[in-house]
């Protein structure tokens, strides 16, 4: 019989049946005549993403489908059973499978490679009460043809993998029940306070808020303390240069008195004491993860992370890329090899002459133990030639080029450099200066237009050696502790991927075995539900946290929700579930605990908090963006958008000052409204109409007093028109 394969969307499944060979597309799936893998044929048939869903709680009780006091009450929302229902708007292409199903013995799973791929098609399977039927997995790490046919023949037994799928649903359910208790429990409590708005609330989600506000809150909180830095400015016979102490005084007097005691006040001469020259080499960078890709494409196009892996996704679609969704930047012998022998190709793609040293493969890119269910992200066999990189996208190509430099210059010379140290001492003090002098710009060759960018950090050292004589002036540096940074969106990858534990680009690829807060398919995802949800707004790149998300904040610190280090073992927990270590249902009643405990003691968190303050703040703030100007006639007011018109913010205590959006058959934009309020006349608006709608006619707009004498109203003013000078 033939065999139901099962693709994650129709764009996957298409590659399939190109890679197949014959077919014939059908509503919903495509029939796969003879071949040599399939001698009988095949069927082929596609989710579109999740067909599959967790059910509404709703379905269970209907008091928990509500936003009120008595959801609250009826809190928490625990199912003795998990319901999964079919997405009501994927019902159809859902029918297509069942009925498929029913005709086959053998099924294989062709999803994504990943967790998530993993639950789309058990879920399907189990919900259709097919899952005893004889499963396959199609394991791949790239979408070309030759690929896809090898490992069509190389099918493995798809019950290996239920695990991922069993860790997969495990954090679907975990999630859903923090998220539908929590929300609704902090939504209605907040809206008791007199917020209106309704406040989701996630075992990811929050704790990534969190860490956004905290750096928000000390950035606010910073107040700048000058400080005093003792240095020295040194004249060599062969040029002059800077060298310092690492001295730093809270007084100038301080280090006033310090040069003093040393005799530094006034130029002193010293010989050196020590001079140390040392080569070191600096490798080329590590291949690349979806999260290290994301965080540099942001820092150099200012990417969103989301955006980075639609392109990447793209990439990997065209058959040019590696699978995205990859947490390690290892790979194996067998793509070293061929790699190795593509080496050429990326030379000719870059337009490159860079010398090659590494033909054999090295355990800071290839090692094997490292490498789980994916690879670092790289090309594929087939490297674009340069008119094929021409049809990409102006992003695309950027993506593109950047995973191919950095994966030449791991076969690449390594770039050397020589650095001098130079030491001197009078009385107690020692002063030291830095200068580094390139040898050899091995892999940096590939990267020379980013370097152009960046400045260098240690200055030019003349040529000196130990015991030369050199004039020395003691000098006193004003400076100011300088605040903490603003976050970028590429720096909210790293943030979560560590847990909010600083760790350079280095480390983090080093311990990979680090558990952070999501993972490589879906932090981009939480990132973009926290600016839906207007927790979060960027702005030029640079992250700030809205007055709703300080709110939520605020009332979920000193909670485990806000803790991004509770979440980081969540989610070891979660892998090991997958590894087959632990199990759904400790889990579930460990989140099922932590839920009672959040609906205990949130409420008193709550209510205990001055809520009230960030409620008014944030109705201020609202207001300020929402206000167009001041009202003309009660002078307390503000004249905001109402919808259909323009009117008072003071309305309930007495004002009727209302303006019109259209007059005279002509739309009145805010902008004009607003110089209205604030000069007493718009400009010249062109095109307002008479009654009969006959004429055409250009006017300014003007206030005058309503005959009621209450409030103002808009009056035409007409420009006259000036004489020709003869």
């Amino acid at each position: 019989m033939k065999p139901l394969i099962i693709a994650e969307k129709p764009s996957q499944a298409k590659a399939y049946a190109e890679a197949l060979g014959r077919s014939k597309m059908n509503k919903g799936y495509i029939e796969i005549f003879s071949n040599d893998i399939f001698p009988n044929g095949a069927y082929l048939s596609w989710g579109i993403g999740h067909l599959v869903t967790l059910a509404e709680p709703s379905f269970y009780k209907k008091e928990w489908g509500g936003w009120n006091k008595e959801t609250l009450n009826s809190l928490p929302i625990s199912p003795m059973k998990y319901e999964f229902v079919v997405s009501e708007t994927k019902r159809e292409q859902y029918a297509v499978i069942e009925n498929l199903l029913k005709q086959v013995e053998e099924v294989i799973i062709a999803t994504d490679i990943d967790r998530e791929g993993e639950n789309i098609a058990w879920s399907i399977l189990k919900q259709a009460k097919a899952d005893n039927k004889r499963i396959k997995r199609l394991w791949f790490n790239s979408m070309t043809n030759d690929k896809l046919i090898e490992a069509f023949k190389n099918l493995k037994d798809g019950r290996t993998y239920y695990p991922s799928y069993k860790e997969a649903q495990t954090r679907q359910i975990s999630d859903w029940l923090i998220g539908m208790n929590l929300s609704k429990l902090y939504t209605i409590k907040l809206q008791e306070h007199g917020f209106r708005e309704t406040f989701s609330v996630g075992r990811v989600q929050t704790p990534t808020l969190y860490m956004i506000y905290e750096r928000e809150k000390a950035i606010r909180e910073f107040v700048p303390q000058p400080f005093y830095e003792i240095v020295a400015e040194a004249e060599h016979h062969n040029g002059k240069f800077l060298m310092k102490s690492g001295l730093r005084f809270d007084t100038a007097n301080e280090a006033s008195e310090t040069l003093h005691k040393n005799m530094m006040l006034n130029p002193t001469i010293v010989n050196i004491d020590d001079v140390t020259n040392k080569e070191s080499e600096e490798q080329s960078p590590r291949l690349y993860t979806m999260s290290g890709l994301q965080t540099k494409a942001n820092k150099r196009w200012k990417f969103s992370p989301k955006k980075t892996l639609e392109i990447v996704q793209s990439l990997y679609e065209k058959k040019m890329l590696t699978y995205p969704r990859t947490d390690t930047p290892f790979i194996t012998e067998g793509e070293f090899a061929y790699l190795k022998e593509r080496v050429e190709d990326m030379k000719r793609l870059l337009n490159v002459d860079v010398p090659i040293r590494h033909n054999e493969p090295r355990k800071r890119y290839v090692d094997s133990s490292k490498v789980e269910e994916h690879y670092a992200i790289i090309p594929t066999e087939q490297i674009v030639s340069t008119e094929k990189l021409a049809s990409l996208s102006k992003d695309e190509q950027n993506i593109y080029i950047e995973v191919v430099k950095t994966t030449l210059a791991m076969f690449c010379e390594s770039a050397r450099y020589s650095k001098t140290t130079v030491k001197v001492s009078q009385k107690e003090l020692t002063f030291t200066a830095n200068g580094k002098v390139e040898i050899e710009k091995g892999w940096k060759v590939l990267f020379q237009d980013e370097e152009k960018s960046e400045k260098q950090k240690e200055e030019k050292l003349p040529v000196i050696k130990r015991g030369d004589e050199l004039n020395l002036k003691g000098v006193i540096k004003e400076g100011k502790t300088t605040s903490p940074k603003r976050l970028t969106e590429g720096d909210l990858i790293p943030l979560m991927k560590n847990a909010g534990n600083q760790l350079d680009e280095d480390e983090q690829n080093i311990l990979k075995e680090t558990e952070g807060i999501g993972t490589e398919a879906t932090r981009s995802n939480i990132i973009e539900t926290l600016k839906n949800k207007e927790y979060i707004k960027v702005e030029k790149n640079l992250v700030y946290c809205t007055p709703k998300g300080e709110i939520l904040s605020t009332v979920v610190g000193g909670t485990l929700l806000s803790s991004p280090q509770m979440t980081a073992k969540w989610e070891e927990f979660l892998r090991k579930i997958g590894k087959g270590e632990r199990t759904q249902e400790m889990f579930i009643d460990g989140i099922n605990k932590f839920v009672l405990t959040m609906l205990e003691k949130a409420p008193q968190i709550i209510d205990s908090s001055n809520v009230a303050a960030f409620v008014e703040k944030a109705k201020e703030e609202q207001l300020e963006t929402e206000t167009i100007g001041k009202c003309p006639s009660c002078q307390n007011g503000r004249i905001v958008d109402k919808g259909k018109f323009y009117g008072c913010t003071n309305y309930s205590n007495g004002c009727k000052q209302v303006l019109s959006k259209e007059v005279s058959g002509k739309k009145i934009s805010s902008p004009q409204i607003a110089k209205l309020l604030k000069n007493g006349k718009t400009d010249v608006i062109k095109g307002f109409s008479n009654k009969e709608k006959t004429k055409k006619f250009d006017a300014r707009l003007i206030l005058e007093d309503h005959p009621n004498g209450e409030i103002k109203q808009t009056k035409f003013k007409f420009e006259q028109k000036k004489e020709k000078v003869k």
